[in-house]
């Protein structure tokens, strides 16, 4: 089941105070598709957590930050015969939920490489000098989205 495109009105989203969708781009890589994180930055810890678990299901989250990864394996029984396939959201890659106050370039380049790493897994976009070095299919999107990041928390004035 697809993620809603807004949160902000979601009975769990009551403590989020920004939403950004980032797409994947750059000068030397096109638009990825469809695909983007979803940020939400949220007024404080406890109403992250209570997002965290109400509206993704999750409970495995960060002190001050996570980043969910929007993919999941799935085991189906059907006819006796077992059939292994990969559920995921067809617009989001992932959810990056971070807390107002603690919003500190480290914070931001950990959720951002944890999301750098999930646009990896779930995009067939090749990098430059990836062949070479397999780490740039990581390092070009975590680079990106840090960067996203930081103009939407600048634009938005969320920066203390």
């Amino acid at each position: 089941m697809p993620l809603p495109r807004s949160f902000s009105g979601h009975p769990a989203g009551r403590g989020i105070i920004a939403e950004h969708d980032i797409p994947i781009r750059g000068h030397d890589a096109p638009r990825a598709g469809r695909l983007r994180a979803k940020l939400l930055v949220f007024k404080t810890r406890r109403s992250m957590y209570a997002f965290s678990k109400q509206a993704l299901g999750r409970n495995n989250f960060g002190a001050l930050a996570l980043a969910h990864e929007l993919s999941e394996d799935v085991i189906a029984i059907k006819g006796g015969k077992t059939e292994h396939f990969l559920r995921v959201d067809p617009v989001y890659f992932c959810v990056i939920c971070l807390v107002r106050g603690f919003l500190t370039m480290e914070i931001i380049t950990h959720e951002a490489c944890h999301a750098g790493i999930y646009f990896s897994q779930r995009s067939r976009l090749r990098w430059p000098n990836q062949d070479e070095a397999p780490s740039e299919g990581i390092c070009y999107p975590t680079g990106r989205i840090a960067a996203a990041i930081n103009r939407c928390l600048h634009d938005r004035g969320l920066y203390e």
